[in-house]
């Protein structure tokens, strides 16, 4: 009977995380309907004890529940979510020796991240089972502070990185739509001279398409999720911001910080619908 091989930690690690990656959507779409209830709640107040809809009561400890229900059932979702940046960590992109500062600099950015992430996940997942009793602590809240001041040290890279990334965009654009008025230039000298050799006094001057419109166009399509992921993580950051700063002790409203999540969660859950479209 042959022995079976074991396969490298690298590979492991790889095969767990794409399983995982199938929950995403899922802790997305919980996360919306988690934030919906919040958010209804906080504009209602809640002033009436019960509601009736349709002979049916809703009392206020009933949407509570299940607003911890979802906090609790997307931290389950998302135990072992460490293996993604520890993947990222494991297989790191070898950068050419010609890479200009900036490709340095986010290289370093990201190893920053995932280390950060992977310890920011465990500390997560210590937490969820604490809440689910599979875990004994007296240290809840201090672990509760450490993942928020992780989590927000996360954000504030990625928003650092993103506003790059946003602006190699634009100067990706820039030299697309130079080189595509160059090249209809050329085009329509070619078509003058070519119309004009017919005899005829007034060429048409006709809408040339070159090779870069379609490359506009992507950069374009790119330029769209970008600003969307900046903006989710500016809702991350007042999210996470409104706990590690203590707003709500500075008099900020709870609605902040119900407000971002909802927009995080509805631009994270798009942004995956795309991708994955």
């Amino acid at each position: 009977m042959p022995t079976p091989t074991r396969l490298p930690l690298i590979l492991q690690i790889s095969i767990l995380r794409k399983i995982l990656l199938l929950n995403d959507g899922r802790d997305k779409l919980l996360k919306i309907i988690q934030y919906s209830a919040k958010f209804a709640t906080f504009i209602r107040e809640i002033h009436i004890p019960t509601k009736q809809i349709s002979g049916i009561s809703i009392h206020p400890n009933s949407i509570k529940n299940l607003i911890s229900t979802l906090s609790v059932s997307r931290r389950i979702i998302r135990l072992g979510h460490f293996l993604e940046p520890l993947h990222e960590l494991t297989s790191p992109t070898t950068l050419p020796k010609n890479a200009t500062a900036w490709k340095k600099t986010r290289h370093s950015l990201q190893t920053l991240n995932n280390a950060i992430g992977v310890i920011n996940d465990i500390t997560d997942d210590i937490i969820c089972l604490v809440k689910i009793n599979v875990l004994k602590t007296k240290d809840l809240q201090q672990f509760e502070r450490v993942s928020e001041r992780l989590w927000f040290t996360t954000i504030f890279v990625d928003l650092v990185e993103s506003l790059f990334v946003l602006m190699e965009y634009y100067s990706l654009r820039s030299e697309f739509v130079e080189s595509a008025r160059k090249q209809r230039v050329k085009m329509l000298e070619v078509s003058k001279r070519q119309v004009g050799s017919r005899g005829e006094k007034n060429p048409v001057v006709y809408e040339f398409k070159t090779e870069f419109d379609e490359k506009i166009a992507k950069v374009d399509e790119k330029l769209v999720m970008q600003k969307l992921s900046i903006v989710k993580l500016l809702s991350d950051g007042v999210f996470c911001g409104f706990d590690v700063c203590k707003l709500g002790h500075l008099g900020w409203s709870d609605g902040w910080q119900i407000t971002s999540g909802l927009v995080s969660g509805l631009l994270s859950t798009y942004k995956l619908y795309v991708k994955n479209a």
